[in-house]
């Protein structure tokens, strides 16, 4: 695995993390965090890792996910786009009436056993 971690400029707070593989010359995403108080940065961790990742030789960065909008809307403005799309089911308690839209979470490839 390679490990990207992210530090604030200003007091060296970690803001995010993303654990990779390498297969290929393709970077895969496994699982990443950013911190939920600095969500003006998320598009920013997608450019940075996008960055390193072709710093480091890698053709492309490649993240399996399913989640809410905010996520997405940061991913795709750091220019990751859809490649493939698969169906998966999931369902949330009623005490969630907004359904999953309605809470911060998501699925990655490390996710895929759970």
């Amino acid at each position: 695995y390679r490990f990207f971690f992210f530090f604030s400029h200003s007091d060296q707070r970690l803001l995010g993390y993303a654990a990779c593989r390498i297969l290929a010359d393709h970077l895969y995403v496994d699982d990443f965090l950013i911190d939920a108080d600095a969500a003006e940065m998320h598009a920013n961790f997608w450019r940075a890792l996008a960055r390193a990742a072709y710093r480091e030789g890698h053709a492309a960065l490649t993240l399996q996910f399913l989640g809410g909008t905010a996520h997405r809307r940061a991913i795709a403005a750091a220019g990751l786009v859809t490649r493939d799309t698969c169906p998966v089911l999931a369902c949330a308690s009623s005490q969630f009436p907004g359904g999953l839209a309605a809470i911060n979470w998501y699925l990655t490839e490390a996710d895929f056993d759970t």
